[in-house]
């Protein structure tokens, strides 16, 4: 014998199959904008992070630029400390201003290590991962606050001296 295969068939009205063809239409445009909305969200991070990079490497360069300038004051009121422009300066307070500027462009050069670094390993803000990699970046956080903060202090107290000093001789000059 032969089998006979009976196929249910069910009525459908050209209304219903309409709908149904509009709503696969309407699916599949609206997975074609999700689709073209991730490319160009992508699109966007790449620029984005192309022009971070740029900005980073701009930060790199002034930070160690500041650093190097720091370092040249220094050296200079060392090597001409003996000069009469520089001895009024008040060399020690001199240092103290160097130092704390020194301070304050290592601050930013470990600002901009700890922004890229965090950007290389996805770090979030929520500070949700226990590793040891995320401890050193919380505390090298830390340090460049309390860098900034120092070399801030420095600087102003230095000249908070240095105007403290010019007081008491111009006092001194008063008294004769």
């Amino acid at each position: 014998g032969f089998a006979v295969a009976t196929v249910a068939t069910t009525s459908v009205t050209p209304n219903e199959s309409m709908r149904f063809i509009f709503a696969r239409i309407l699916q599949a445009e609206q997975q074609q904008r999700l689709l073209e909305a991730e490319q160009q969200q992508e699109g966007e991070q790449q620029q984005v992070i192309e022009k971070n990079f740029i900005l980073s490497i701009w930060i790199w360069v002034l930070g160690l630029l500041a650093c190097g300038f720091a370092v040249g004051c220094w050296i200079f009121v060392r090597v001409f400390r003996d000069k009469l422009v520089v001895s009024l300066g008040q060399p020690p307070f001199l240092y103290l201003i160097c130092f704390g500027s020194l301070l304050i462009a290592l601050q930013l050069v470990l600002h901009n290590g700890i922004v890229r670094i965090a950007a290389i390993i996805g770090f979030d803000d929520d500070g949700a991962h226990p590793d040891a990699l995320h401890r050193i970046l919380d505390g090298a956080c830390v340090v460049r606050m309390w860098l900034g903060n120092i070399g801030r202090i420095l600087i102003i107290a230095s000249y908070f001296c240095k105007l403290w000093r010019i007081e008491q001789v111009r006092l001194m000059f008063i008294f004769f």
